[in-house]
């Protein structure tokens, strides 16, 4: 009986108990055999997604008016249309992105080197950061790309709280992450038609597997949207 608790509590008390009774027997303490215990299966939870027009709402968010906001759009015209990784934005360097080709080199898990379309519009906005933002941040010889007041790096922490910042502004009440637009990325290309496989790229996805999920995601939306229509006939 788990006594309401999460799968995941129950798991990691599992692991404690388990690593207690390997300590007392390796000292001596306990000599018995510890009984074995079939783990509860750990619920598979499908990633938020937002819906196109969420999405778009969310983008338009940042007032740009400011380096800052003009910085926070842009990021997120990338990570939307790259569907890159939180880490691997804040800590994108301006060598790796070429303007002229519109394509960004990014160094995903275990330093994997994958080149990703950035699209026209996170394009756009990269150059409008780059020319009337990122040098009134100070830093302007970091070599990173996207910088704070202080010209230093733009945090994970503070991406996250802005993120759900820009979502409550425009209405958006669902529980968002920074790697929600790497979700919406995936799942809004399944959609429009796009290959399993060319999506697993330009995730960087080591295998199939781990991209198929979002095919769950955007089976999901599909048949919500038809019981949505069926209701209102």
């Amino acid at each position: 009986m788990n006594e309401g608790k999460s799968v995941s509590t129950v798991l990691r008390r599992l692991s404690s108990v388990k690593g207690f009774y390997v300590f007392l027997s390796k000292n001596g303490y306990f000599t018995g055999e510890l009984p074995e215990v079939d783990p509860p299966k750990k619920e598979s939870r499908l990633p938020t997604c937002l819906s196109i027009e969420e999405v778009e709402l969310l983008l338009d968010a940042p007032k740009q008016n400011t380096p800052s906001s003009i910085r926070d759009k842009a990021m997120l015209e990338l990570m939307y249309a790259s569907g890159l990784r939180v880490s691997e934005l804040i800590n994108l360097e301006k060598k790796n992105i070429n303007l002229k080709q519109g394509i960004v080199t990014v160094f995903g898990k275990g330093a994997k080197e994958r080149k990703v379309p950035m699209g026209d519009f996170a394009q756009e906005y990269i150059v409008k950061y780059l020319n009337e933002a990122r040098d009134k941040l100070n830093g302007r010889d970091s070599k990173y790309l996207f910088l704070n007041k202080s010209g230093k790096p733009i945090s994970r922490v503070y991406f996250f709280k802005q993120i759900k910042k820009y979502a409550a502004e425009v209405g958006i009440d669902k529980e968002i992450s920074p790697h929600t637009l790497r979700h919406c990325f995936a799942t809004h290309m399944l959609e429009g038609g796009a290959q399993l496989r060319t999506v697993q790229e330009m995730l960087g996805h080591a295998n199939t597997a781990t991209t198929q999920i979002y095919t769950h995601v955007s089976s999901k939306r599909i048949l919500s949207a038809y019981d949505l229509f069926m209701k209102t006939k």
